[in-house]
């Protein structure tokens, strides 16, 4: 409670104080430093998620989602390539169990390497004791629909938006991040901190509030209020994260996301853990088409990968 009045009283403050405007001041250049690290050399991250959400299915009913994924995202600029693997487990359905040493859950495994705008594909899927294989080709605009569904998001990106929107799948490109001039309303520094607020179109009765320290969004925070009172602002959303500089590299990256969505409609919770690694400690075979469907998505990960099971490969 103490935590969302010091945050309403922000945005009160935002409203009525003019912006600081000194170059240390503005987000951009830093959104923009993330972008260029990202844009230099190959990188590699790993993520451990876990997403829940409340929504509306087709029948109007309101259900809760618990799902699992372990994904692994390289990405190499210079040859316009892309890995992601992924197995997802929703959490759902029957709990993981070991009958006669196989697994038994119902999860499935998705393998892609997208070179420029061409994706080779391998997914796995298993039911119970039912495995079933299908290897094949498409065009990565094709692709990202499945993906979104899968949970898969880029975690520079996931840090500074609602977890409903991450959990959504409109999360996956850094690129397409919300820092823009046409956004941005506000900038204020605070010590060490630097708050940005952001009102989007369409939204009178909303903003977002995006704090920055050492560089790196650390939180963003959503707002709404009726009836154009601001001084009724109330706290929906809520993104937190943790940064660490990966080894052989200057710039600071998300290893910990921890998010919250409190509008009983729509709720949402999101938690994950990323390891990175950037450079020549990117493992060169990811981009390999011969390694498709045999690599998994976190050393040591909890998901067996059935793929990685079969014989005489």
């Amino acid at each position: 409670m103490i935590r969302r009045f010091v945050l309403v009283s922000l945005l009160l403050v935002f409203c009525l104080r003019s912006a600081s405007q000194s170059e240390e001041a503005k987000p951009l250049p830093r959104i923009e430093e993330i972008e260029s690290f990202l844009a230099s050399g190959p990188v590699d991250f790993s993520v451990r998620s876990a997403i829940t959400q409340r929504m509306t299915d087709n029948a109007g009913k309101m259900v809760d989602i618990a799902r699992t994924t372990a994904f692994r995202h390289a990405s190499s600029p210079q040859s316009d390539q892309l890995r992601i693997i992924a197995v997802h487990h929703n959490l759902a359905n029957e709990p993981v169990r070991i009958a006669l040493g196989q697994m038994v859950d119902n999860r499935d495994h998705i393998d892609v390497l997208r070179t420029d705008q061409h994706c080779a594909v391998t997914r796995v899927t298993a039911f119970e004791k039912h495995v079933h294989e299908q290897s094949g080709e498409c065009q990565w605009k094709d692709q990202v629909s499945e993906l979104q569904l899968k949970g898969i998001f880029h975690p520079c990106f996931a840090a500074t938006v609602s977890p409903h929107q991450t959990a959504m799948g409109r999360a996956m490109d850094f690129t397409q991040h919300n820092f823009h001039l046409d956004t941005i309303r506000s900038v204020m520094k605070k010590g060490e901190r630097v708050h940005v607020l952001s009102r989007f179109r369409g939204s009178s009765g909303k903003c977002q509030i995006a704090t920055f320290q050492a560089r790196v969004p650390i939180q963003v925070t959503d707002f709404v209020w009726p009836d154009d009172d601001v001084s009724k602002a109330e706290v929906i959303a809520y993104t937190r994260s943790v940064w660490n500089a990966p080894e052989g590299a200057n710039q600071t990256l998300p290893t910990k996301i921890y998010g919250k969505r409190t509008k009983e409609s729509s709720s949402c919770e999101l938690i994950a853990e990323i390891s990175w690694n950037v450079g020549n400690a990117v493992d060169p075979s990811l981009f390999n088409p011969k390694t498709l469907g045999k690599a998994a998505p976190i050393e040591g990960h909890q998901f067996r990968t059935p793929i990685l099971e079969r014989k005489g490969d």
